[in-house]
Parts: structure tokens; sequence; C-alpha cells
């Protein structure tokens, strides 16, 4: 119950000296900085405002309710009302088959003023009701709702275009086809955006040239995560080539179940090439260091010599 949840959650907040009565006034404070901010969104042309101040004492810390399924919104409630939601900047909620929309607007997003990252991945009872307000979100910069199919994708379009300080986008699973996944990334195409992880995966009607057309050259120079599993008819091997040549900065790519691409010699070639390129240019003698890349191919279509090479 409440009670019980919120002794929990205040036991977690006293090793850190975080009382409520401090939770409260730092809760007070970081709503206030958003009401402010709110005031002056439709003026300020910046995209990277100031997010709301870290909770006295807090240094980033982070809880995972992972797969908690039996907790419900009498127990969420407990979360707004200790001292622990203030002290938090990451929250993993996935998993959590309790959580309802009601439950993730009402009692949790309001307990973690300072949030900076929220998985509610595979939360499988949240609706597009749960992300209407894009106020509830302002600070977020990573946002994980895979797998949660009765989020409609019009609600995540909206949402991230509201949202200037998301630069991780995880929305696997929502029905993505070229037009509008064209439109999730349009606010990033552009410059005055970041986005450095991005999740479309299960999306069955996405097609290479739907995703050429919207991972640009921009979006690909930075990008550092991407995840493009069981996109069944969306990844192929030239779309691959493009992705190695121009994503200097991804560090993972997840292309399980992605039938369509045979071989990751393009992928792998075409990073080399980019390598290469950049360290010609580079003055000095210097070398720019070539990232670690991780591949996760699983069930894809390449065959050992594929790999191999």
């Amino acid at each position: 119950d409440e009670r019980v949840t919120r002794e929990f959650f205040d036991m977690l907040a006293e090793g850190y000296g975080m009382t409520t009565k401090k939770a409260a006034a730092a809760t007070t404070k970081a709503g206030q900085g958003k009401k402010r901010k709110s005031r002056t969104d439709e003026s300020n042309s910046d995209v990277g405002a100031s997010s709301p101040s870290p909770a006295p004492g807090s240094s980033g810390n982070s809880l995972s309710l992972h797969n908690c399924a039996g907790l419900g919104e009498v127990a969420f409630s407990g979360l707004r009302s200790s001292a622990c939601g203030p002290m938090l900047r990451v929250l993993d909620l996935s998993g959590c088959a309790g959580l309802c929309s009601g439950a993730l607007t009402g009692q949790v997003l309001p307990g973690v003023p300072n949030l900076r990252r929220l998985s509610v991945k595979n939360c499988r009872r949240l609706d597009g009701d749960a992300f209407k307000d894009a106020e509830r979100f302002d600070g977020l910069e990573c946002l994980d709702v895979g797998g949660c199919y009765n989020v409609p994708s019009k609600v995540m379009i909206d949402l991230v275009a509201k949202v200037k300080s998301l630069s991780e986008v995880f929305v696997a699973g929502l029905g993505w086809d070229d037009k509008s996944l064209e439109r999730l990334v349009k606010p990033f195409q552009k410059g005055g955006r970041t986005l450095i992880g991005l999740s479309v995966g299960f999306s069955k009607e996405l097609t290479p040239e739907g995703l050429a057309k919207a991972l640009t050259a921009r979006i690909l120079s930075e990008i550092c995560t991407l995840g493009l599993h069981f996109c069944v008819k969306g990844v192929n091997n030239a779309l691959l080539t493009n992705i190695g040549r121009s994503a200097p900065n991804l560090a993972a790519i997840d292309i399980r179940g992605c039938t369509g691409c045979s071989t990751l010699v393009g992928l792998m070639d075409g990073r080399a090439e980019s390598w290469n390129e950049r360290n010609a240019r580079e003055k000095g003698g210097g070398q720019v260091p070539l990232k670690r890349l991780l591949v996760m191919c699983r069930y894809a279509g390449q065959g050992t010599p594929g790999v191999k090479g």
C-alpha cells in the first residue's frame, strides 16, 4: 500500500541525507522553475534551455523497479509522497504491468521533478493520454516507451517536437512507417537539436528508402545508438553501407531479425572508409580514434562468411 511503499522510498533517501521536508521543498522549487520556463518557451528559440536544478544532495541517483509487475497506482503514490523522488535522475519502470496512464501522470511524474531518463518499456496499460501533456516531461533527455503498443505514434511525434531537451528516443513497436518516422525525426534534421539515440524496431512497414530519407547525414553524424531490429523490409545492405560511412559516433546498432541484409561487409567497409577520410583531413599527423561498435544481428540474414567479412 502507499504507506509501505513510501517507507521503502524514504529508507532509500535517508542514506543520502534527504528528508521528506527537504524533498517537498525541492519539488516545489523545481515545479516553479518549470512554470517560469513554460511562459518563455514561445519566445525562446534556444533549444538547449536550462533544465530544472537537481535536488539538494543529488548526484544523479537512479532507481530500477524493472518487472515489478505487482505495483499499482496506490503503490506509486508512495513515490510521490516520499523523500526519494526529487533525488532521482534515472527511473526504470520497464515491465511494470500495473502502471497505467493515470498513475504515471498523477503519481510518478509529479514525484520526480528532476528526472532526466525514464523507461516505461513494455508498460502496456499506458495509452496516449500518458504523453499528451508535454510540460510534464520538461527536462527529460531520454525516454523509452518501446513495446507500449497502445500509445499512438502521432502522440509521440507531438511529444518529441515539444520536449526540446529529448535527445534519446526509443519508440520501438509503435507501428512506424516511412511518413510517420520522417515526422518523428524532423526536429533533429536541421540545426539546433541533437539525436544521439533512436529505436524504431518492430516496424514492418518501414522501407530502405524511407529510412534513408529520415536518417539524414546530420542525424547519422551524431547518432550513437540505433535500433532497427525486426524492421524486416526496412534494412538492406545498401542502407547499412550508408550508415557505416555516415555515422562515425555510432557505438551500437541493433539489426536483429532484419532478413533483408545478407552481410556486414558494407557496414564495416563504410566505417573504415570514413575513418580513413577523417584521418586524411587531420592536420598535424594525429589520428582520429576509431570507436568500438557493437552489432546485434541475431536472426538477421547474414551468413557466416558475411559476419567474418
